[in-house]
């Protein structure tokens, strides 16, 4: 039955779609794995997902090398982590979960997946009326992340950007209202590398950095769907707008920024844990806020341009201002 079982699998993953309608082009997995879903439904959920970790990944070894923080001498994850993972779709009584969100169903997903391409290349549409000189020289990819993100850029060993996106975890935390506004944060992040070219700060970059990093991406998202609320742009926590509004948490985050200010790694952008008294991810609310604080006075491509040297003394002054 499995190798019945494994030869149907690989034939199916020769339906990974490929799209270019706009200015990036992508490949998706998901109708492939959907179809490897269909195919093994009848499988215990732990066969099922040994299948997935011995067919379905390692086919897709360049997606799969960024899932987890766990990885094999080459780079890899080891099966074991990539069934452990898989196991949060693949047994249907212990689908994925994360606190603030309904749990995932299988419609949600499948639903998510079948959006997936029109969405994304609307989004693009969108992007390239505000950023006309945008190109997208990123190798782009769509898949089940097992919610380990639901976007994550990273450059390989060659210096090439890749941009993975997390379906399932999408699924989970987005809907069609700020799927927009999802797909304008991502996309700014490339355009934004693209600008700056050399003198983009490097990846693990310096805490006073990815504030702004991610922070105007974010606000760069909302002006693009301005209907949408601070929350909706930020996404998680479900109620990190509310927290962060609380008496002191912005002076408090501030005050923690400043400590962390020039430091590789800060946990205000961690997703799993926090600073005592503050939301998860809460850098990307500060970052936000001064994004919004220098947008009241400037174009949106006049914050895009902004030389890191001048950010730098602008997120210091501004968090100055928010610790008193």
């Amino acid at each position: 039955m499995m190798i019945r079982c494994l030869a149907a699998v690989l034939t199916l993953l020769a339906a990974t779609g490929s799209a270019s309608a706009g200015v990036c082009r992508y490949d998706n997995l998901m109708p492939a794995f959907l179809a490897f879903e269909r195919q093994t439904e009848h499988l215990p959920p732990d066969q099922r997902a040994r299948l997935f970790a011995d067919s379905f990944a390692s086919q897709h070894r360049r997606f799969y090398s960024e899932v987890g923080h766990v990885a094999g001498d080459n780079g890899f994850p080891p099966a074991a982590k990539l069934r452990t993972d898989a196991l949060g779709l693949l047994d249907p009584a212990h689908m994925e979960s994360l606190p603030g969100f309904a749990p995932l169903t299988q419609a949600r997903l499948e639903a998510a997946a079948e959006a997936t391409g029109a969405s994304f290349d609307r989004a693009q549409t969108a992007f390239l009326r505000a950023f006309p000189d945008f190109r997208c020289e990123v190798d782009i990819a769509f898949g089940p992340s097992f919610l380990h993100f639901d976007g994550h850029a990273f450059q390989d060993e060659s210096g090439r950007q890749h941009l993975l996106f997390g379906v399932d975890t999408i699924a989970l935390m987005h809907g069609p209202a700020d799927m927009p506004a999802f797909y304008a944060h991502e996309l700014f992040h490339i355009y934004h590398r693209q600008f700056l070219g050399k003198a983009y700060p490097k990846e693990d970059g310096e805490a006073w950095w990815s504030m702004w990093m991610e922070g105007l991406a974010t606000y760069v998202s909302q002006q693009l769907n301005p209907a949408l609320s601070p929350q909706q742009v930020l996404w998680f926590p479900a109620d990190m707008v509310t927290r962060m509004q609380a008496p002191g948490a912005t002076q408090h985050a501030a005050r923690q920024m400043l400590a962390d200010f020039e430091k590789s790694s800060s946990t205000l952008f961690d997703s799993k844990s926090a600073v005592s008294g503050l939301p998860e991810r809460a850098g990307y609310y500060i970052g936000y806020e001064l994004a919004a604080s220098l947008g009241r006075n400037h174009s949106l491509a006049w914050l895009a341009q902004l030389p890191p040297a001048r950010v730098k003394i602008e997120a210091r002054k501004f968090l100055e201002a928010e610790s008193q």
